[in-house]
């Protein structure tokens, strides 16, 4: 039997709570020494919009479509639709999946 429970006006049975809270300290990363090289391909060819974080002195956060990946100076980059051009060795997480030495959150 289900038993619903009202959480902020919303009804939601205890097994979704259970859920909830079992995976919500939980996040999709990469394995250790990964690259995003292959999702940020994947999303430019799919031409799916992308939500980062990077490192550029500090955190930043950055979104749009990716409309350009290539090589410069020996690093790989991507360059989104504002013409922000983001190293993807600096890139910490997108779309939700996180490097695996990434801890701010």
């Amino acid at each position: 039997m289900i038993y619903p429970v009202t959480v902020h006006g919303l009804d939601i049975d205890k097994a979704r709570i259970k859920h909830i809270f079992t995976y919500m300290d939980q996040r999709e990363t990469l394995p250790p020494r990964a690259s995003f090289y292959e999702l940020v391909l994947s999303l430019y060819q799919q031409k799916q919009k992308a939500a980062l974080l990077y490192e550029d002195n500090g955190v930043t956060r950055a979104s749009g479509l990716i409309t350009s990946v290539f090589t410069k100076e020996g690093r790989h980059y991507l360059q989104l639709d504002n013409e922000l051009e983001i190293p993807i060795d600096q890139i910490q997480a997108i779309n939700g999946l996180f490097s695996s030495d990434y801890s701010e959150c």
